[in-house]
């Protein structure tokens, strides 16, 4: 029997902000390499499914942004709809090359998002 069945709580750590963006980039990345394995395997509805799931995860760091964040919350706006573009240009046109560099994209802010010192993560919200 399991600890729901008992009806016992089950304790459920949240993740900080910081922790919570990170897991969304990781997902987002995960997604673009699916999308672009289906594309390379003619699998044009698996590339559909990971393509809007990347998408929705990129609209969701897209409104998490804090503008009060000043210069870094302007260009990750810029850079995150550049990378919603690509996803969709490559998708549209069965090119792997635009959601590889998107892909990239993304990976590359996931490594600099994780490389924030501990001490400023703390703070006031960066920026998503």
């Amino acid at each position: 029997m399991t600890n729901r069945t008992k009806g016992t709580p089950i304790p459920v750590c949240e993740p900080d902000p910081h922790a919570q963006v990170a897991l969304l980039l990781q997902g987002a990345v995960h997604r673009g390499h699916i999308a672009g394995r289906a594309l390379q395997s003619k699998d044009a509805k698996g590339c559909a499914r990971a393509v809007m799931s990347a998408l929705r995860i990129i609209d969701t760091l897209h409104a998490a942004l804090d503008p009060r964040a000043g210069e870094i919350a302007n260009r990750l706006q810029y850079l995150y709809s550049y990378v919603a573009l690509r996803m969709l240009e490559g998708h549209g046109s069965s090119d792997p090359v635009p959601i590889a560099e998107a892909t990239q994209l993304l990976a590359e802010i996931a490594s600099g998002w994780a490389a924030i010192p501990l001490e400023q993560r703390a703070g006031p919200a960066i920026a998503a």
